[in-house]
């Protein structure tokens, strides 16, 4: 079983709730499921959020020490009435950080263009497709679980990306030349 979390690190809904959404999440839904996270990086929203930069940093930090929890250096929180939660795993399996800027110089300027894109990534991985998709993730999680702290400056591997590309096959370009 998979969970996924979407949301923004520009301010608002998405950056305000993911911390104690992911807590919740990761206590009520146990060890046996696979958790990743689709942030939405700031950029995208950088002309209608006057500090959706500020927002990005401030997540990105609160995201970052989440997932240096371990048994012995748990995350305790008190959501009162006895709600009560340790974290002594990161929350999320992998954190995917997404922007709206490709390596290829181009830009998805919309962020409805982006959560399209980002559901597309998802849908793709699961069902008949995503048995690829699987072994694809596998091989990201055994290059982060390999990984030791002293590879990355003392921090603990787990950010990643994506993309999506396609094949257009030109069927009719190609019959009519045949």
């Amino acid at each position: 079983p998979q969970v996924f979390v979407i949301g923004s690190f520009a301010g608002g809904t998405g950056s305000g709730s993911f911390f104690d959404f992911s807590i919740l999440c990761r206590a009520h839904g146990g060890d046996n499921m696979f958790y990743s996270a689709f942030f939405i990086m700031p950029w995208i929203y950088r002309d209608c959020a006057k500090t959706a930069y500020e927002n990005g940093y401030a997540s990105l930090m609160e995201i970052d020490r989440l997932n240096e929890s371990t048994g012995s250096n748990p995350y305790r929180t008190n959501f009162g009435n006895a709600l009560e939660f340790s974290l002594e795993d990161r929350p999320f399996h992998i954190v995917n950080l997404i922007d709206g800027k490709c390596r290829n110089g181009s830009q998805i300027d919309s962020h409805k263009d982006l959560a399209q894109y980002i559901g597309e990534c998802i849908f793709n991985s699961v069902g008949a497709i995503g048995e690829n998709a699987a072994d694809v993730n596998n091989n990201i999680m055994m290059s982060i679980n390999n990984t030791t702290p002293s590879d990355w400056n003392g921090r603990s591997a787990f950010y990643s990306t994506f993309g999506v590309s396609s094949i257009v096959y030109p069927g009719r370009e190609i019959h009519e030349r045949a």
